[in-house]
């Protein structure tokens, strides 16, 4: 999650919040080093837990989309 907020730090409010780009992309690839470590680890110990971590992502995001479009009208607003 980190990564994403970074992210739209980056390319969304660049030009309504001042920071140095330099250390929010240090901490991208920090936050990708990390993310690459556990998920080794995970995997040469258990990898049933990545295939369930992927199977919960998949179901979230499944669910999210269909509710984002059950909730959204033909003009793309929402009632939130």
């Amino acid at each position: 999650m980190d990564i994403a907020i970074h992210w739209g730090l980056l390319r969304r409010l660049r030009s309504r919040v001042r920071f140095k780009p330099a250390i929010v992309v240090a901490a991208i690839v920090a936050d990708f080093v990390v993310l690459g470590a556990f998920i080794w680890v995970t995997a040469s110990n258990d990898a049933l837990a990545l295939y369930v971590a992927a199977a919960g992502i998949a179901v979230i995001v499944i669910s999210e989309r269909l509710f984002m479009r059950s909730h959204t009208r033909a003009d793309g607003t929402m009632d939130m």
